[in-house]
């Protein structure tokens, strides 16, 4: 396979995505019943709301990327834990958003949302399943969400192409130097514009328009006993759940901003400032491994 064929594959397969928690009742209900009493004026309420206590353009929880796969025949979507998991409320954001995408091989017709993420599913306790806070790694049954028909009818439509089980490397023995890709949606180059909506237009869409990136790179170091690997590669802010490939097969999923300190004890007990430093510079993807285990632990017949 080519490298523009491998490029036009992986570029179909990943979704710019948007996560948000819905608005806090509390402060929705405080507003309100501030306002009723006189304590504060309909221009203030307004300006509650512009400061965004209640807008969602401004309560949301940021961007990343996600992998668009079919699995034993479901639709899902693979991405980091983090991005879907709310550190504030400690369940899965209420919501997803498709960022749109600008680039001209997408069809933008219609807008995505998936609601409620954390209403029961239809066949399952939840419709997402997360792996450990390590392998940081979260997969999404479409199926089992809100709205499910219709999200996968827009992912169509805009002409993304799911990846297969085959399309991921079952066994992940990488070595020191080898090339990897990178495939995302990093904030620094993938946000091109935005658009001003309403405050009910912000509820069910993003203010974003946003186009896939590329970079090309080497694996840093590679430890066999271990769930993720380095990379001497570009990624950044919004890469977070995005592909790392070689050799035309998921490799691995781009990890949260590592922080060795807490997560990994051991790199405490380093003595040697330079490798400190060397680890701490290098992004780090869980392996490709740990993404099968994860979707083995899927409860679809």
């Amino acid at each position: 396979m080519t490298q523009e064929s491998t490029i036009e594959k992986w570029m179909s397969a990943i979704i710019n995505i948007e996560f948000r928690r819905d608005p806090n009742t509390d402060i929705l209900i405080k507003i309100v019943n501030d306002f009723r009493s006189g304590k504060i004026t309909q221009d203030q309420m307004v300006n509650l709301i512009n400061q965004g206590y209640l807008d969602p353009r401004i309560n949301g929880s940021g961007t990343g990327t996600a992998i668009y796969m079919m699995y034993k025949g479901m639709h899902l979507l693979v991405t980091a834990r983090h991005m879907v998991f709310d550190e504030q409320t400690k369940k899965a954001f209420d919501k997803i958003l498709i960022i749109q995408d600008s680039s001209e091989k997408v069809h933008r017709e219609g807008e995505a949302v998936i609601m409620n993420l954390n209403m029961r599913g239809h066949t399952m306790p939840t419709s997402y399943l997360f792996s450990s806070k390590e392998d940081d790694l979260a997969v999404i049954v479409l199926e089992e969400t809100v709205r499910s028909k219709y999200f996968i009818d827009v992912l169509e439509k805009r002409n993304y192409k799911p990846i297969s089980i085959e399309d991921i490397d079952k066994e992940c023995k990488l070595k020191k130097g080898q090339e990897i890709m990178s495939f995302g949606y990093p904030n620094e180059i993938s946000t091109r514009t935005t658009k001003t909506l309403s405050i009910s237009e912000a509820y069910w869409e993003s203010p974003y328009k946003s186009i896939p990136a590329y970079s090309i790179g080497k694996v840093a170091d590679f430890i066999d006993k271990a769930n993720y690997f380095y990379g001497d590669i570009f990624v950044t802010h919004g890469n977070s759940g995005g592909p790392i490939v070689s050799k035309n097969k998921l490799v691995g999923i781009v990890h949260g901003a590592f922080d060795p300190n807490t997560e990994y004890p051991v790199f405490k007990e380093l003595k040697n400032a330079r490798v400190k430093l060397y680890i701490k510079s290098n992004p780090t993807f869980t392996k490709s491994t740990a993404l099968i285990k994860l979707l083995n632990q899927l409860n679809i017949k």
